[in-house]
């Protein structure tokens, strides 16, 4: 007897979810080939304890099929909270000091830059791991192509090649040379500062300017977009490569709503369990609209929660990383 198509689907989707949860990584450090480890993307003694109630937070992750993909959110220990397989355990401990230890009294070029670097990596291990598991959807079996979701499918495998095939080799060129390099490729950052914990924290790479305005098959401007609590204050920090300066300050002045940018803009979104507990079914919703997937995405409205904006007014620095 014939399985259906949506059986054999969730067969297939299962099979190839268990192999690339399987996968040994290697460290995304340029050219090491130690075994990665489980980083986080966020730092867990500055930033997630300081949101954490009795050390829990709020974390949203995707189902990563089927046609319409919506997010979920769950509740979850600080110290298993933003893991991905990054980097190796010399480079974890190594890099990100700095980064851990940013406050609004240290902001050193150093500390920016690793910032950036941990976002541009877990963003494209991210991209690696979801091309990984649809190349073995998509060659499982010839009847899946026959599903409505075979096309949602092809079209998300396509961006993610592309843009690893094209984008990130030229970004961790850059970023190499801050590592290796006497002549270090300048970076600018903006950081605002607000005066309460807002109960969120956040780190993503976003593209500034619409799809497919700049061809695809030249690298795509990226700015790494943080948000930092800390126990009394927020610091939000954008950055990116100075060619790319004008399109950051573009974005900033077209998106300075906090909300529309987290909830828009951001897949690795962490809340306190107190500021998830006032959304409304409604607002969540709203939510799950903001984050579909990005060749059915379409730009949300979030209603004010955070009620803080990208203005002049809470600009604590603009400044330049070494190489200008």
């Amino acid at each position: 007897m014939n399985v259906p198509i949506s059986n054999k689907r969730k067969a297939i989707i299962d099979t190839a979810s268990k192999r690339a949860k399987k996968r040994k990584w290697p460290c995304f450090y340029p050219r090491c080939s130690e075994k990665a480890i489980k980083s986080h993307s966020q730092s867990v003694s500055s930033s997630l304890r300081s949101i954490a109630q009795d050390g829990f937070v709020i974390e949203k992750n995707f189902r990563a099929f089927p046609e319409t993909p919506s997010p979920e959110w769950k509740k979850i220990g600080v110290n298993k909270a933003t893991v991905f397989p990054g980097f190796c355990s010399k480079h974890d401990a190594k890099l990100f000091r700095q980064a851990d230890a940013i406050n609004d009294k240290n902001l050193h070029d150093n500390a920016l830059w690793s910032l950036s670097f941990r976002t541009f990596a877990m963003e494209m291990r991210k991209k690696e791991y979801y091309a990984h598991f649809t190349d073995k959807i998509l060659k499982q079996d010839n009847e899946i192509l026959y599903d409505p979701g075979a096309e949602y499918l092809n079209a998300f495998n396509t961006g993610l090649r592309n843009c690893l095939r094209v984008t990130q080799p030229y970004y961790l060129r850059q970023f190499e040379l801050f590592f290796t390099s006497e002549k270090k490729p300048p970076m600018d950052h903006r950081i605002f500062k607000y005066e309460r914990n807002l109960g969120v924290s956040c780190s993503t790479f976003i593209n500034p300017v619409p799809m497919l305005e700049q061809p695809l098959d030249r690298p795509q401007p990226m700015i790494a977009f943080n948000i930092l609590p800390r126990k009394a204050y927020t610091l939000v920090i954008l950055s990116s490569f100075v060619k790319d300066s004008k399109k950051m300050d573009n974005f900033i002045h077209e998106n300075r709503r906090l909300e529309d940018l987290v909830f828009n803009y951001s897949e690795e979104v962490i809340l306190s369990i107190e500021l998830f507990s006032s959304f409304s079914r409604d607002f969540l919703q709203i939510v799950d609209e903001a984050q579909r997937p990005w060749n059915t995405w379409k730009e949300e409205t979030i209603p004010d929660i955070f009620f803080v904006s990208l203005d002049t007014e809470f600009l604590l620095l603009t400044s330049r990383s070494p190489g200008s």
